[in-house]
């Protein structure tokens, strides 16, 4: 046992089990996974890119990356409830299809008004 200085009187102090210590740990961890946006998301390699695009239905594109990986990736949760007014435009389809591939990147706009983080769409979910 561990004492402890508390007002000039020295007081036991118990040590936690090791086995309750893990399962608090273990809460936490599932606890800030629940409050976490980015849980469940997978980590991308930092030399991932983008080589290819092409747009599919609505808001969907199918994106191919320089690891030869085909994916389709849904952006109308994005686009349909974003509350920047300068986003607005992208709602309609001329707009929205009007992307480029630019530095391994999807981009919308002369200067880049929407762009989104490779691991975003990577792993297909596109976060508010």
């Amino acid at each position: 046992m561990e004492r402890k200085r508390d007002s000039k009187k020295l007081k036991p102090v118990k040590k936690q089990k090791r086995s309750s210590r893990k399962s608090i740990s273990r809460m936490q961890k599932k606890a800030s996974k629940k409050n976490n946006k980015f849980a469940g998301m997978r980590n991308v390699r930092k030399d991932i890119k983008i080589d290819h695009a092409s747009f599919v239905e609505g808001y969907k594109l199918s994106v191919t990356f320089n690891t030869g990986e085909i994916k389709i990736v849904d952006f109308g949760n994005f686009i349909t409830e974003n509350k920047f007014p300068f986003l607005t435009k992208y709602k309609e389809q001329k707009y929205f299809k009007n992307f480029k591939i630019e530095e391994g990147n999807i981009v919308w706009g002369k200067d880049w008004d929407l762009i989104f983080p490779i691991k975003q769409i990577y792993n297909g979910r596109i976060l508010l």
